[in-house]
């Protein structure tokens, strides 16, 4: 019934246009290179020790091209292709797809098809401040610079639901209000068939998000819940509810949400619990941010992020920043299993 109503939204939204006349501008090419040099201190390892110079993982490298299209009055198309260069990695993760999307909009909404960012995915990105840092919500610096973790924080987002970019086919609403309406599938980038009969198919995610935004004068205020279904053949449905708001008041802005997660598998249960908070001051050039992060997989483990960072804006393209953090990790089951660790960061973005 959700495909029905996904497919007829895509219907309503992109109508079917003969002899329409198309202008096409020129794409336009961007990028970034983000590099960061790290200090740690952890409990897991017996000696302090540095990074060197690496990529992001956050917030990768990357270069591409985006555009807009107009089919005609009453429809226009963009497009985005990225790649990212990951100097760090290897094999398959040096270089890889990160986007190849493209959106109709109309004044019945706007369909989105290919590879981008999930709806909660790019909620989570907008509440974090230190996002494209080595201590950001996506937690895979955290994961490769530091010792012994593992449990729920390692893998699906740090304070708040992450599950990054797959090829995905989206409608969201018109504004009413304030509000806005998105659904969306995808299978995780698995195939939803193929040439074999069985049932041993990707999971298929379902996504529903409602935002609400609202604007007067110096203040904005966004509130969202994001409800996520998953279907596997082998395990019963995973549930995610995602909730959360933003509000920015002069120079200041501040963030929270909270994510609860339940997996069940092999007559199991799995709950995890997530939460972030962000306070951010903007002065000029400055920009000084503080985020605190959680992730509780119950009666098994405890991951705690806090992160202090300086932004300084040296050009509108160029961004210097100086990070201090800890991350502590616990295992609820075995007490050797454990880590506290201190992360002091230097890193550069430079965009073009």
């Amino acid at each position: 019934m959700k495909k029905v109503l996904l497919t007829s939204a895509a219907v309503l939204a992109v109508p079917a246009l003969v002899n329409a006349e198309m202008t096409m501008s020129a794409p336009t090419i961007y990028g970034k290179i983000n590099k960061s040099f790290a200090y740690t201190d952890q409990d897991v390892k017996t000696r302090k020790s540095t990074t060197g110079v690496r990529d992001v993982d956050n917030s990768e490298t990357r270069l591409g091209a985006k555009g807009e299209v107009a089919v005609s009055e009453a429809v226009k198309a963009n497009y985005a292709l990225e790649i990212g260069f990951n100097s760090t990695e290897s094999g398959s993760s040096r270089i890889r797809m990160r986007l190849a999307q493209g959106s109709f909009m109309t004044k019945l909404g706007t369909v989105t098809f290919g590879q981008t960012y999930t709806p909660s995915s790019a909620k989570a990105l907008t509440l974090d401040p230190l996002s494209n840092t080595i201590l950001g919500v996506a937690n895979a610096d955290q994961a490769k610079i530091l010792g012994n973790i593992v449990g729920a924080g390692k893998k699906g987002g740090l304070g708040a639901i992450y599950r990054s970019r797959v090829d995905l086919l989206s409608y969201t609403t018109p504004v009413f209000g304030g509000l806005t309406y998105t659904i969306s599938s995808d299978k995780s980038n698995k195939m939803a068939n193929d040439s074999t009969d069985t049932n041993n198919y990707g999971p298929e995610t379902f996504e529903h998000m409602v935002d609400f935004n609202h604007t007067m004068g110096d203040m904005k205020l966004n509130v969202f819940v994001n409800y996520q279904t998953t279907s596997s053949y082998s395990t019963k449905d995973d549930t995610v509810l995602f909730y959360g708001a933003k509000l920015s008041m002069n120079a200041f802005d501040f963030a929270v949400s909270m994510t609860s997660e339940e997996v069940e598998a092999n007559n199991t249960k799995t709950e995890v619990e997530r939460m972030i908070g962000a306070v951010t001051y903007k002065m000029n050039a400055h920009k000084v941010a503080f985020t605190y992060q959680t992730a509780e997989q119950k009666k098994s483990n405890e991951t705690t992020q806090m992160a202090l960072g300086y932004k300084y804006a040296l050009d509108k393209n160029i961004e210097l920043r100086g990070l201090v953090g800890t991350y502590e990790f616990k295992d609820k089951v075995t007490s050797t299993n454990k880590n506290d660790a201190t992360i002091f960061g230097l890193g550069t973005e430079i965009k073009f």
